[in-house]
């Protein structure tokens, strides 16, 4: 009884099988063959399943799990809507001081516009 040690196809591992003498039978080669063949392929699975990409429901259910009422971004939206009120603070105190109706209006659309925005993405948002 020998053993030989035969290369699958696809991922050149190495599959050691028994065989009664030297050399193959025509039976034995055909068992060996249906062997490699499906080592390989369960070989392959365990490769796809490990390494490749997750599938596009995933990555957009996974997108969409993230807490959109809360985290980073929506502190960055918070700071740009705070940053704008301070701007129509500014203008409507420019108008104010110069008389200019005009700008101090538009300051003050500028501020309460954003204190809404400010007030809808802090609405539901947990504080830490």
């Amino acid at each position: 009884m020998g053993v030989i040690s035969v290369a699958g196809p696809q991922f050149g591992q190495r599959y050691n099988v028994n065989i009664l003498g030297e050399t193959p039978t025509p039976e034995e080669q055909e068992k060996i063959n249906q062997f490699v063949v499906e080592q390989e392929a369960s070989l392959a699975q365990r490769v796809e399943d490990r390494f490749s990409a997750p599938a596009q429901e995933q990555i957009v259910q996974e997108v969409e799990d993230e807490d959109p009422k809360g985290g980073f971004v929506n502190a960055m939206g918070v700071g740009l809507d705070a940053l704008q009120v301070a701007y129509g603070n500014t203008l409507e105190r420019i108008g104010a001081n110069t008389g200019i109706a005009g700008l101090q209006d538009y300051g003050t659309s500028v501020i309460e516009a954003n204190e809404q925005q400010i007030a809808e993405k802090s609405e539901g948002a947990d504080a830490p």
